[in-house]
């Protein structure tokens, strides 16, 4: 996080936001963050991140079609889907990059954060 670019800017003034993650899930997942003084870089990528790991976990205790570990996959280069609570398919977790945020607000006011992500 060193490196990243006025880490410190308050970029989202809002003290509530709804994370929606759909890249690569078949089952969007959406997460309510929360800040005191609104959302620096540095919270929403820690965020982000951790709500990523968060996902990848609770695929690998929810799913009975597990994933094929990296040094076992012969036929696959990506990671093959699984059948758990968000259906990961296509990529690991260290293969994601973040490289956008979008930010929309809802009808209702909801401040509504959607990804970018690349693999």
């Amino acid at each position: 996080m060193s490196q990243l670019i006025d880490k410190d800017e308050v970029v989202i003034s809002d003290n509530k936001v709804i994370l929606i993650i759909d890249y690569p899930l078949t089952k969007e997942a959406r997460f309510e963050l929360t800040s005191n003084n609104g959302f620096t870089r540095e919270q929403l990528v820690k965020q982000i991140s951790e709500k990523y790991h968060q996902i990848y976990q609770e695929e690998e205790t929810t799913a009975t079609t597990k994933t094929i570990p990296a040094d076992k996959r012969t036929t696959l280069y990506n990671r093959n889907q699984t059948d758990g609570k968000h259906g990961i398919w296509g990529h690991d977790l260290a293969d994601l990059a973040l490289d956008h945020i979008l930010v929309y607000k809802s009808p209702n006011g909801d401040i509504l954060l959607s990804l970018d992500i690349d693999s």
